[in-house]
């Protein structure tokens, strides 16, 4: 049951998508079903089915989990598909995309908005900069966070229970992300 689930997801949903370069898709399934170790391994793939099970298993997993990063050579090769795929597969419907803040400060209004209304998916799209933002990096790497609520003094404190994507071209960060 366990193989069949696996290749349902690998064969069906992520087998035309080119994981770590391999353009053979025959190839790209057979090496993700058979668990290989080494040069055969496909770590993008094994990312992209976690990605895509995360929410299933999210209340068994306490504390943070990590910042899944579709990441591409070029515009237009798949990153935001893989998302709609993986993210559509796991609720229901496609996570909504929005860009990563520039600022320090726009960001901790964005998480503010995304604290207060409990969101799924933090999915930032087509990012143009390094992961670099201080608060994102406590945000993902914190079980729990405080923050001010965007129009009040009021502080809001909750469990990160997000799971985060972050897509763009050739995606850097730093070691806490």
């Amino acid at each position: 049951e366990v193989y069949r689930a696996k290749s349902l997801i690998i064969e069906e949903m992520l087998g035309d998508f080119p994981f770590d370069g391999e353009t053979d898709r025959e190839e790209r399934i057979t090496r993700g079903l058979e668990n290989a170790d080494g040069a055969d391994a496909l770590p993008s793939l094994a990312h992209a089915v976690c990605m895509t099970i995360e929410r299933a298993c999210r209340d068994l997993l306490d504390g943070p989990t990590p910042v899944y990063t579709p990441t591409k050579p070029l515009p237009g090769t798949g990153a935001g598909r893989l998302t709609a795929a993986t993210t559509l597969a796991a609720t229901g419907r496609k996570a909504a995309a929005e860009p990563m803040p520039s600022s320090e400060e726009e960001y901790v209004k964005v998480m503010g908005a995304h604290i207060s209304q409990s969101e799924e998916y933090v999915f930032f799209d087509n990012m143009n900069a390094a992961l670099t933002i201080g608060t994102f990096a406590s945000n993902v790497s914190e079980g729990r966070v405080r923050t001010r609520l965007l129009g009040s003094s009021r502080m809001i404190e909750a469990n990160v229970r997000h799971t985060w994507i972050a897509a763009a071209n050739n995606v850097k960060g730093t070691s806490e992300i």
